[in-house]
């Protein structure tokens, strides 16, 4: 475009013509056609790109350099300082220009954005640590770094001082003692502050008193501190507290901070020393670690100096010198371990002295109370308690009478025990037990024998020493308490398998368990029930059916565990569980499968065809034995029903029979019970029909048999024959050639039309359907044309 190329047409090289620019086109496209010289030229065309490369000509140029910006000491983070700008002539990516900070930027004062130019606050400034930055600010293109151009400039900052400092006292409390006498002028004090504001005019301060200055007794020099008396001093209280203030001069809002000129006033003992309370309280434990301060003791005294110092001191009741008192603080110690039981309380009296001369005292009471830990080990008595009854007592039955006492304060006492026998092994510890008041029983039955109570009393800290009580229970005639019922009846459903008991048999006492023992007498056939010796638990030890035994009576007995040469009383009760039935029995025709029936056509309408008894093993009378009867299939055009209530149900004719339509009806009855879920029993009967002599006489094919019945495995092969009917035709002409045709095979079966051999065709499944009635016809084959000639058949019924 624009004949910006040329080539050489002998030697294929090329040139660029005018001056080429990348701004206004950056890639050529070039078609180039080669051509010989022959009779009939002939000619290739190639392609040829050409990309313009950039080239970095011009260096970026900063706008209004060098720069001047100004900005507060105060300014906070992300301020925006000033936006530099520099412009680059080339074009494309070459042309853009980034900005950086090369030198000058003190503590990272400072940032900057590369692609905008806009000079932002990064960090804190401070006037009086640097008043002005000079940066370098940097201009780069884009260009590749071998071939970049850049331009720097300077940007010169300067910061604008602002009041940010708060003037500091020299110190920030300023004592004084001054004599009551102090006359009017006399100066008490100067108090100084500094500033670290600059200039100077900024740390010029004022100061005043605040607060404190009660009746402006005082007076201060706004300029050098100084603080002077400008009032009598002696109706000031002893010792208070001046505020004073001072305030700079600097720009903006002022700065200000305080301190204190603490003042005692001095005087003579005028005054006795006061404690802070007339009577101090104090509980110390008995178990209180030595030495430990309890309480401390205060007293205040109005007098100034050493007149108003003062010590204290334990005047009485410090016997045995348990009790130590720190003359300066006050502080009362214990030295002396304490003992509640002993001494329970003590009375001090303590005694203030100033330090006047003479002095003044004054006294106050300090009263300590010891209060109790459990500290002391309980004692049972007696130690030793024989006794000998026996084992018909009645129970709760007194065993011996305990005493423990205890020197502790209202102690929590409690009893515990352990129970031997005569072989040293553990009675259950329910059969005894030891009241709050020592009093030990007898809970419950336990065998004749020699046993052995240890019983101990504790505080909840301490375990008295052991307590025996030694028994010897002597035999009586043994009886064992009643059931709770003397008859228990259970319903249990049949074929049910439980693995938990079904009932608990308990008796009308509940001794400990292992002290009778249960087991079954009676009654048990084919060992269905098993019951826990220990527990009474009843569970069943196999599955029950109802149709075979519908009732059992279990006899069951409890007689003791241990052994024993006394009589015995043993207890009995009866167990009655009823087997509840649920439906697990299939009702069941009592009829032949299938119950093959043969009436002549002209048998007349309402006429009973079959009896088709039903029955139900399940329990008469319920849902799962009442029998419903319907007519599943073969009973097109509704030519049967049936009457009656199982199990005398009758298939009875509601229209006529035709033997000339129909020779053969496969009918198929369901029975079904109304349990849940239901279940059903199937039958089939197969009608035959036989014909009345209503017609002319014919003559044709036979079969051998008009019924066939054969029997198949549900996996029999494909292919296989089941079964081969045959016919015979007294005919003798060519007429007796028979043909066999299969009806009602739904596609399973096919018959060989000349051998009259039945095949499977598709694999069977008895769950699905496990009968099937087909026809077969026999035909012969007539000869067509023949006058007087005609196709005679017969037909017969494969049941399998």
């Amino acid at each position: 475009t624009g004949s910006q190329f040329s080539i050489e047409n002998s030697t294929g090289r090329m040139f660029v013509l005018p001056p080429l620019n990348r701004g206004s086109q950056a890639v050529y496209s070039l078609l180039v056609v080669v051509q010989d010289q022959g009779p009939v030229p002939r000619s290739i065309t190639v392609s040829v790109l050409v990309e313009v490369v950039a080239v970095n000509r011009f260096k970026p140029a900063f706008a209004n350099a060098p720069y001047q910006a100004a900005v507060m000491e105060n300014a906070v983070t992300g301020t925006l300082v000033v936006n530099v700008s520099a412009s680059d002539a080339d074009s494309d990516e070459y042309g853009k220009v980034t900005f950086s900070i090369t030198s000058g930027n003190t503590g990272n004062a400072f940032v900057i954005d590369p692609p905008t130019g806009r000079v932002y606050v990064a960090n804190t400034l401070d006037w009086e640590t640097q008043p002005t930055y000079v940066l370098t600010i940097l201009a780069s293109d884009s260009a590749p770094s071998s071939i970049q151009l850049s331009t720097s400039t300077t940007l010169t900052i300067t910061i604008i001082n602002v009041n940010d400092h708060i003037p500091q006292f020299s110190q920030a409390v300023y004592s004084v003692v001054l004599p009551l006498s102090t006359v009017s002028g006399h100066t008490v004090t100067q108090v100084s502050c500094s500033d670290r504001d600059a200039p100077a005019s900024n740390m010029a301060a004022t100061y005043s008193i605040v607060a404190g200055n009660l009746d402006s007794t005082f007076a201060m020099n706004a300029s050098t501190g100084v603080v002077t008396v400008r009032a009598s001093l002696l109706n000031l209280p002893s010792a208070f507290v001046l505020t004073v203030q001072c305030t700079d001069k600097g720009p903006g809002s002022s700065q200000s901070s305080q301190a204190s000129v603490a003042v005692v006033l001095s005087s003579q003992n005028n005054f006795a020393p006061t404690f802070t309370s007339s009577r101090y309280t104090v509980n110390v434990s008995e178990a209180i670690h030595v030495p430990q301060v309890i309480t401390v003791v205060s007293a205040k005294d109005n007098d100034l100096g050493s007149s108003g110092q003062v010590t204290y001191s334990i005047s009485s009741g410090n016997t045995g010198t348990i009790f130590n008192l720190d003359p300066s603080t006050g502080n009362i110690s214990i030295l002396v371990s304490l003992d509640r039981e002993a001494v329970s309380s003590y009375l001090l009296e303590v005694t203030a002295t100033d330090g006047g001369n003479p002095p003044n005292t004054s006294s106050t009471f300090v009263s300590v109370s010891v209060t109790d830990v459990n500290d002391n080990v309980p004692q049972l008595s007696p130690a030793f308690t024989a006794l000998t009854y026996l084992d018909d007592v009645t129970f709760p039955h007194m065993l011996a009478s305990l005493t423990c006492t205890d020197r502790d304060l209202s102690p929590s006492l409690s009893y515990q025990f352990n129970a031997t026998n005569t072989s040293g092994a553990n009675v259950p510890a329910a059969a005894f037990q030891v009241l709050a008041t020592g009093v030990v029983q007898q809970k419950s039955h336990i065998a004749t024998g020699t046993y052995q109570l240890a019983v101990t009393c504790s505080d909840g800290l301490h375990t008295s020493k052991t307590s025996v009580v030694a028994l010897t229970i002597n035999p009586s005639t043994v009886h064992v308490p009643p059931f709770q019922q003397s008859r228990y009846n259970v319903p249990i459903f049949e074929g049910r398998q439980l693995t938990a008991s079904f009932i608990t048999l308990s008796l009308q006492t509940s001794p400990p368990v292992g002290t009778f023992q249960f087991s079954i007498v009676s009654g048990n056939v084919g060992n269905r029930f098993l019951i826990g010796s220990q527990t009474g638990e009843v569970h069943l030890g196999g599955t029950l059916d109802r149709e075979t035994i519908p009732l059992y009576t279990l006899n069951i007995t409890a007689t003791p565990a241990f052994p024993t040469t006394v009589p015995v009383v043993s207890a009995y009760t009866e167990l009655v569980v009823t087997v509840a039935d649920v439906n697990d029995q299939a009702p069941k025709f009592n009829v032949p499968l299938p119950t093959r029936v043969t009436v002549n056509e002209s048998i007349g309408v309402g006429s009973t065809l079959a009896v088709l008894p039903c029955t139900d093993a399940d329990l008469a009378g319920t849902v799962n034995a009442k029998l419903d009867l319907l007519i599943k299939s073969g009973n097109s055009g509704s030519q049967f029903a049936l009457r009656g209530l199982a199990p005398q149900t009758e298939l009875w004719l509601q229209a006529p029979l035709d033997y000339e339509r129909q020779t053969f009806h496969s009918i198929t009855v369901e029975c079904h019970d109304s349990g849940d879920p239901k279940l059903v029993a199937s039958t089939v009967v197969a009608l035959l029909v036989t014909p009345i002599n209503e017609h002319e006489p014919t003559f044709g094919p036979e079969f051998n048999n008009t019924i066939y019945n054969t029997s198949v495995f549900e996996n029999a092969t494909v292919g296989s024959v089941l079964i081969t009917v045959s016919a015979s035709d007294a005919d003798s002409s060519g007429d007796s050639s028979i043909l066999y045709t299969l009806r009602n095979s739904d596609g399973v079966f096919a018959i060989d039309r000349q051998s009259g051999a039945i095949r499977l065709l598709k694999p069977l499944d008895a769950s699905t359907k496990n009968y099937y009635v087909l026809t077969v016809t026999a035909m012969d084959n007539y000869v067509a044309g023949v006058a007087g000639s005609k196709s005679f058949s017969s037909q017969a019924i494969v049941g399998i």
